[in-house]
Protein backbone atom coordinates (compact mmCIF):
# COMPACT_ATOMS: atom_id res chain seq x y z
CA UNK A 1 0.00 0.00 0.00
CA UNK A 2 2.92 2.35 0.68
CA UNK A 3 4.05 1.91 -2.93
CA UNK A 4 0.61 2.81 -4.28
CA UNK A 5 0.43 5.80 -1.91
CA UNK A 6 3.99 6.94 -2.87
CA UNK A 7 4.84 6.90 0.82
CA UNK A 8 7.88 4.62 1.00
CA UNK A 9 9.98 6.76 3.34
CA UNK A 10 7.27 6.92 5.98
CA UNK A 11 6.76 3.16 5.72
CA UNK A 12 10.49 2.58 6.24
CA UNK A 13 10.57 5.04 9.13
CA UNK A 14 7.75 3.26 10.97
CA UNK A 15 9.24 -0.15 10.26
CA UNK A 16 12.65 1.01 11.53
CA UNK A 17 11.09 2.32 14.74
CA UNK A 18 9.32 -1.00 15.35
CA UNK A 19 12.43 -3.05 14.58
CA UNK A 20 14.98 -0.98 16.47
CA UNK A 21 12.86 -0.24 19.54
CA UNK A 22 11.52 -3.76 20.09
CA UNK A 23 13.01 -5.83 22.91
CA UNK A 24 13.33 -8.68 20.38
CA UNK A 25 13.75 -7.46 16.83
CA UNK A 26 11.02 -8.99 14.61
CA UNK A 27 13.15 -8.64 11.47
CA UNK A 28 15.20 -6.17 9.43
CA UNK A 29 14.30 -2.51 9.07
CA UNK A 30 12.60 -3.34 5.79
CA UNK A 31 12.44 -6.52 3.78
CA UNK A 32 13.38 -6.33 0.10
CA UNK A 33 10.65 -4.56 -1.89
CA UNK A 34 10.13 -7.28 -4.52
CA UNK A 35 6.97 -8.84 -3.09
CA UNK A 36 5.31 -5.51 -2.16
CA UNK A 37 6.04 -4.22 -5.67
CA UNK A 38 4.53 -7.34 -7.21
CA UNK A 39 1.41 -7.03 -5.05
CA UNK A 40 1.14 -3.32 -5.83
CA UNK A 41 1.31 -4.07 -9.54
CA UNK A 42 -1.40 -6.72 -9.23
CA UNK A 43 -3.54 -4.41 -7.12
CA UNK A 44 -3.19 -1.44 -9.47
CA UNK A 45 -4.06 -3.53 -12.54
CA UNK A 46 -7.05 -5.26 -10.93
CA UNK A 47 -7.98 -4.68 -7.29
CA UNK A 48 -6.20 -4.66 -3.96
CA UNK A 49 -8.03 -7.75 -2.68
CA UNK A 50 -6.97 -11.15 -1.42
CA UNK A 51 -8.68 -13.15 -4.24
CA UNK A 52 -6.62 -11.23 -6.82
CA UNK A 53 -3.39 -11.96 -4.97
CA UNK A 54 -4.31 -15.65 -4.63
CA UNK A 55 -5.13 -15.88 -8.34
CA UNK A 56 -1.70 -14.55 -9.24
CA UNK A 57 -0.14 -16.86 -6.67
CA UNK A 58 -1.63 -19.84 -8.51
CA UNK A 59 -0.53 -18.42 -11.87
CA UNK A 60 3.03 -17.96 -10.62
CA UNK A 61 3.01 -21.52 -9.30
CA UNK A 62 1.98 -22.85 -12.71
CA UNK A 63 4.81 -20.88 -14.30
CA UNK A 64 7.15 -22.36 -11.69
CA UNK A 65 6.15 -25.91 -12.65
CA UNK A 66 6.85 -25.09 -16.31
CA UNK A 67 10.21 -23.52 -15.39
CA UNK A 68 11.20 -26.57 -13.35
CA UNK A 69 10.39 -28.77 -16.35
CA UNK A 70 12.57 -26.60 -18.60
CA UNK A 71 15.45 -26.69 -16.12
CA UNK A 72 15.16 -30.47 -15.67
CA UNK A 73 15.31 -30.88 -19.45
CA UNK A 74 18.85 -29.52 -19.32
CA UNK A 75 19.87 -32.58 -17.28
CA UNK A 76 17.46 -35.42 -18.08
CA UNK A 77 15.36 -36.83 -20.90
CA UNK A 78 11.82 -35.53 -21.41
CA UNK A 79 10.14 -38.30 -19.42
CA UNK A 80 12.41 -37.76 -16.41
CA UNK A 81 12.01 -33.98 -16.67
CA UNK A 82 8.25 -34.42 -16.71
CA UNK A 83 8.50 -36.58 -13.58
CA UNK A 84 10.48 -33.83 -11.82
CA UNK A 85 7.87 -31.20 -12.78
CA UNK A 86 5.00 -33.53 -11.78
CA UNK A 87 6.48 -33.95 -8.30
CA UNK A 88 5.86 -30.21 -7.88
CA UNK A 89 2.61 -29.96 -9.83
CA UNK A 90 0.86 -32.67 -7.79
CA UNK A 91 2.62 -32.21 -4.46
CA UNK A 92 0.00 -32.10 -1.67
CA UNK A 93 2.16 -29.71 0.35
CA UNK A 94 1.57 -27.04 -2.30
CA UNK A 95 -2.22 -27.17 -2.04
CA UNK A 96 -2.17 -24.75 0.89
CA UNK A 97 0.20 -22.31 -0.82
CA UNK A 98 -2.70 -20.86 -2.79
CA UNK A 99 -3.63 -19.37 0.58
CA UNK A 100 -0.20 -17.90 1.25
CA UNK A 101 0.59 -14.52 -0.27
CA UNK A 102 4.28 -14.76 0.51
CA UNK A 103 7.59 -14.50 -1.31
CA UNK A 104 8.46 -18.22 -1.60
CA UNK A 105 6.84 -19.02 -4.93
CA UNK A 106 7.86 -15.83 -6.83
CA UNK A 107 11.41 -16.11 -5.47
CA UNK A 108 11.67 -19.76 -6.46
CA UNK A 109 10.37 -19.01 -9.95
CA UNK A 110 12.94 -16.29 -10.60
CA UNK A 111 15.72 -18.44 -9.09
CA UNK A 112 14.89 -21.35 -11.40
CA UNK A 113 14.83 -18.95 -14.36
CA UNK A 114 18.32 -17.81 -13.40
CA UNK A 115 19.61 -21.38 -13.44
CA UNK A 116 17.92 -21.96 -16.79
CA UNK A 117 19.82 -18.92 -18.07
CA UNK A 118 23.09 -20.45 -16.83
CA UNK A 119 22.36 -23.64 -18.77
CA UNK A 120 21.05 -21.87 -21.89
CA UNK A 121 24.24 -21.22 -23.76
CA UNK A 122 25.95 -22.82 -26.72
CA UNK A 123 29.50 -22.55 -27.98
CA UNK A 124 29.10 -19.08 -29.49
CA UNK A 125 30.50 -16.07 -27.67
CA UNK A 126 27.27 -14.12 -28.19
CA UNK A 127 25.22 -16.85 -26.53
CA UNK A 128 27.52 -16.96 -23.51
CA UNK A 129 27.49 -13.16 -23.26
CA UNK A 130 23.67 -13.03 -23.22
CA UNK A 131 23.48 -15.90 -20.75
CA UNK A 132 25.78 -14.21 -18.26
CA UNK A 133 23.99 -10.87 -18.45
CA UNK A 134 20.59 -12.51 -18.07
CA UNK A 135 21.81 -14.58 -15.13
CA UNK A 136 22.98 -11.44 -13.33
CA UNK A 137 19.69 -9.63 -14.01
CA UNK A 138 17.63 -12.58 -12.78
CA UNK A 139 19.86 -12.93 -9.70
CA UNK A 140 18.99 -9.32 -8.89
CA UNK A 141 15.29 -9.97 -9.48
CA UNK A 142 15.48 -12.88 -7.03
CA UNK A 143 17.38 -10.67 -4.58
CA UNK A 144 14.48 -8.19 -4.51
CA UNK A 145 12.31 -10.98 -3.06
CA UNK A 146 14.89 -12.49 -0.70
CA UNK A 147 18.46 -11.49 0.00
CA UNK A 148 19.79 -15.00 -0.59
CA UNK A 149 19.16 -14.36 -4.28
CA UNK A 150 22.70 -12.97 -4.23
CA UNK A 151 23.96 -16.54 -3.91
CA UNK A 152 22.91 -17.08 -7.52
CA UNK A 153 25.95 -14.98 -8.44
CA UNK A 154 28.17 -17.40 -6.52
CA UNK A 155 26.54 -20.28 -8.40
CA UNK A 156 27.16 -18.48 -11.70
CA UNK A 157 30.84 -18.08 -10.78
CA UNK A 158 31.18 -21.79 -9.97
CA UNK A 159 29.39 -22.66 -13.21
CA UNK A 160 32.14 -20.96 -15.22
CA UNK A 161 34.71 -23.40 -13.81
CA UNK A 162 32.73 -26.56 -14.55
CA UNK A 163 34.19 -28.61 -17.39
CA UNK A 164 32.38 -29.42 -20.60
CA UNK A 165 31.67 -33.12 -21.29
CA UNK A 166 34.80 -33.48 -23.41
CA UNK A 167 37.10 -31.83 -20.84
CA UNK A 168 38.88 -33.79 -18.11
CA UNK A 169 39.91 -30.96 -15.81
CA UNK A 170 38.29 -27.75 -14.65
CA UNK A 171 37.73 -24.92 -17.07
CA UNK A 172 39.65 -21.70 -16.42
CA UNK A 173 37.44 -18.78 -17.48
CA UNK A 174 38.52 -15.23 -18.21
CA UNK A 175 37.94 -12.40 -15.75
CA UNK A 176 35.38 -10.98 -18.17
CA UNK A 177 33.36 -14.20 -18.03
CA UNK A 178 33.49 -14.24 -14.22
CA UNK A 179 32.54 -10.60 -13.71
CA UNK A 180 29.89 -10.21 -16.40
CA UNK A 181 26.91 -11.47 -14.30
CA UNK A 182 27.86 -9.02 -11.54
CA UNK A 183 27.54 -5.95 -13.79
CA UNK A 184 23.76 -6.03 -14.34
CA UNK A 185 23.23 -7.10 -10.73
CA UNK A 186 24.98 -4.09 -9.20
CA UNK A 187 23.72 -1.66 -11.83
CA UNK A 188 20.14 -2.68 -11.15
CA UNK A 189 20.85 -2.65 -7.42
CA UNK A 190 22.02 0.99 -7.58
CA UNK A 191 18.87 2.01 -9.44
CA UNK A 192 16.67 -0.02 -7.10
CA UNK A 193 18.20 1.59 -4.00
CA UNK A 194 17.42 5.03 -5.36
CA UNK A 195 13.79 4.17 -6.07
CA UNK A 196 13.05 1.84 -3.16
CA UNK A 197 15.02 2.96 -0.08
CA UNK A 198 15.67 0.83 2.96
CA UNK A 199 14.86 -2.56 1.44
CA UNK A 200 17.03 -5.23 3.02
CA UNK A 201 18.55 -2.93 5.62
CA UNK A 202 18.96 -4.07 9.20
CA UNK A 203 19.84 -7.71 8.62
CA UNK A 204 23.22 -7.41 10.31
CA UNK A 205 21.65 -6.24 13.57
CA UNK A 206 19.87 -9.60 13.77
CA UNK A 207 23.24 -11.34 14.09
CA UNK A 208 23.48 -9.97 17.61
CA UNK A 209 20.89 -12.56 18.63
CA UNK A 210 22.93 -15.51 17.30
CA UNK A 211 23.81 -18.02 20.00
CA UNK A 212 25.35 -21.48 20.07
CA UNK A 213 21.88 -22.82 20.87
CA UNK A 214 20.30 -21.14 17.83
CA UNK A 215 23.09 -22.38 15.55
CA UNK A 216 22.78 -25.97 16.75
CA UNK A 217 18.98 -25.88 16.64
CA UNK A 218 18.91 -24.50 13.09
CA UNK A 219 21.66 -26.84 11.88
CA UNK A 220 19.61 -29.81 13.05
CA UNK A 221 16.23 -28.50 11.90
CA UNK A 222 16.75 -27.08 8.41
CA UNK A 223 18.23 -30.17 6.67
CA UNK A 224 15.19 -32.13 7.86
CA UNK A 225 12.83 -29.29 6.91
CA UNK A 226 13.99 -29.70 3.30
CA UNK A 227 12.22 -33.06 3.26
CA UNK A 228 8.93 -31.58 4.49
CA UNK A 229 8.49 -31.16 0.74
CA UNK A 230 7.77 -34.89 0.48
CA UNK A 231 5.73 -35.39 3.65
CA UNK A 232 4.10 -32.02 4.43
CA UNK A 233 5.94 -32.08 7.74
CA UNK A 234 4.93 -35.59 8.87
CA UNK A 235 7.90 -37.74 9.94
CA UNK A 236 10.21 -35.81 7.62
CA UNK A 237 13.25 -37.19 9.45
CA UNK A 238 12.40 -40.63 8.04
CA UNK A 239 12.32 -39.24 4.50
CA UNK A 240 15.57 -37.40 5.18
CA UNK A 241 17.22 -40.66 6.25
CA UNK A 242 15.91 -42.51 3.17
CA UNK A 243 16.34 -39.88 0.46
CA UNK A 244 19.13 -37.73 1.93
CA UNK A 245 21.89 -40.18 0.95
CA UNK A 246 20.48 -40.27 -2.61
CA UNK A 247 20.67 -36.47 -2.81
CA UNK A 248 24.26 -36.45 -1.56
CA UNK A 249 25.21 -39.26 -3.88
CA UNK A 250 23.61 -37.47 -6.79
CA UNK A 251 25.52 -34.28 -5.96
CA UNK A 252 28.79 -36.23 -5.77
CA UNK A 253 28.38 -38.26 -8.96
CA UNK A 254 27.13 -35.32 -11.04
CA UNK A 255 29.40 -32.57 -9.70
CA UNK A 256 30.80 -31.81 -13.14
CA UNK A 257 27.31 -30.69 -14.16
CA UNK A 258 25.72 -29.63 -10.88
CA UNK A 259 28.40 -28.25 -8.54
CA UNK A 260 26.93 -24.74 -8.98
CA UNK A 261 23.54 -26.05 -7.82
CA UNK A 262 25.13 -27.67 -4.76
CA UNK A 263 26.99 -24.45 -3.89
CA UNK A 264 23.77 -22.44 -4.11
CA UNK A 265 21.96 -24.89 -1.85
CA UNK A 266 24.76 -25.04 0.71
CA UNK A 267 25.11 -21.25 0.90
CA UNK A 268 21.35 -20.89 1.38
CA UNK A 269 21.38 -23.52 4.10
CA UNK A 270 24.35 -21.87 5.84
CA UNK A 271 22.65 -18.47 5.81
CA UNK A 272 19.50 -19.78 7.42
CA UNK A 273 21.44 -21.68 10.05
CA UNK A 274 22.91 -18.34 11.10
CA UNK A 275 19.49 -16.61 10.83
CA UNK A 276 18.22 -16.55 14.39
CA UNK A 277 14.52 -17.11 13.77
CA UNK A 278 13.67 -20.68 12.79
CA UNK A 279 11.18 -20.71 9.90
CA UNK A 280 11.41 -24.34 8.82
CA UNK A 281 10.02 -25.41 5.44
CA UNK A 282 9.14 -21.87 4.37
CA UNK A 283 12.80 -20.96 4.02
CA UNK A 284 13.76 -24.29 2.47
CA UNK A 285 11.04 -24.38 -0.18
CA UNK A 286 13.06 -22.41 -2.80
CA UNK A 287 15.82 -25.03 -2.62
CA UNK A 288 13.50 -27.98 -3.30
CA UNK A 289 13.67 -27.87 -7.15
CA UNK A 290 17.42 -28.39 -6.89
CA UNK A 291 16.97 -31.02 -4.18
CA UNK A 292 14.77 -33.07 -6.52
CA UNK A 293 17.20 -32.68 -9.44
CA UNK A 294 20.08 -33.98 -7.30
CA UNK A 295 17.87 -36.80 -6.04
CA UNK A 296 17.19 -37.80 -9.65
CA UNK A 297 20.93 -37.94 -10.31
CA UNK A 298 21.29 -40.10 -7.22
CA UNK A 299 18.61 -42.46 -8.52
CA UNK A 300 20.37 -42.61 -11.88
CA UNK A 301 23.60 -43.62 -10.12
CA UNK A 302 21.73 -46.16 -8.00
CA UNK A 303 20.22 -47.69 -11.16
CA UNK A 304 23.76 -48.55 -12.34
CA UNK A 305 24.28 -50.94 -9.45
CA UNK A 306 24.59 -54.57 -10.45
CA UNK A 307 21.85 -56.36 -8.54
CA UNK A 308 20.00 -59.67 -9.07
CA UNK A 309 17.05 -59.39 -11.44
CA UNK A 310 17.75 -55.75 -12.25
CA UNK A 311 16.43 -54.79 -8.82
CA UNK A 312 18.32 -51.46 -8.61
CA UNK A 313 17.06 -49.95 -11.90
CA UNK A 314 13.53 -51.11 -11.15
CA UNK A 315 13.60 -49.51 -7.70
CA UNK A 316 15.00 -46.31 -9.22
CA UNK A 317 12.17 -46.19 -11.76
CA UNK A 318 9.64 -46.89 -9.01
CA UNK A 319 10.85 -43.89 -6.99
CA UNK A 320 11.23 -41.58 -10.03
CA UNK A 321 7.70 -42.15 -11.31
CA UNK A 322 6.03 -43.50 -8.20
CA UNK A 323 6.40 -40.28 -6.19
CA UNK A 324 4.51 -38.03 -8.66
CA UNK A 325 1.80 -40.70 -9.11
CA UNK A 326 1.41 -41.00 -5.33
CA UNK A 327 1.26 -37.21 -4.99
CA UNK A 328 -1.43 -37.04 -7.69
CA UNK A 329 -3.55 -39.66 -5.91
CA UNK A 330 -3.23 -37.96 -2.51
CA UNK A 331 -3.93 -34.47 -3.89
CA UNK A 332 -6.93 -35.75 -5.85
CA UNK A 333 -8.28 -37.42 -2.71
CA UNK A 334 -7.88 -34.22 -0.69
CA UNK A 335 -9.72 -32.20 -3.34
CA UNK A 336 -12.47 -34.82 -3.83
CA UNK A 337 -13.15 -35.13 -0.10
CA UNK A 338 -13.09 -31.38 0.55
CA UNK A 339 -10.16 -31.65 2.94
CA UNK A 340 -8.10 -28.85 1.47
CA UNK A 341 -6.21 -26.82 4.10
CA UNK A 342 -8.13 -23.78 5.34
CA UNK A 343 -5.49 -21.51 6.84
CA UNK A 344 -6.71 -18.27 8.34
CA UNK A 345 -3.38 -16.46 7.82
CA UNK A 346 -2.02 -15.09 4.56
Amino acid sequence: QAILDHNLKECVRQSAFMSLESAKSPGPVAYPWGLPLLLALEGSLFSFTLPVFKFFNILIFLLLVLAIYRLAQRFFNNAQALAVAAIFAFNPSFLHYANHVLSEIPFTLVSVWAFIAMESRDSSERSRFRSRLLTGALAFAAFTFRINGVFILAAATVKEFLPSPEQKGLRWPTWKALLLPYLPFFLLYAIWRAVFPGGGEGYLQLLRAVTVHSLVTNALAYPVSLFDFFTSGHYSFVTAILLGPLVLWGAFTSWRRTAHISVYGLLTLAMYIVWTYLQGYRFMLPVTPFLVILMMFGLAAFAQWKTPGKLAPRLALLVQYGIPILFLLVSSALVATGKLPQEKWT
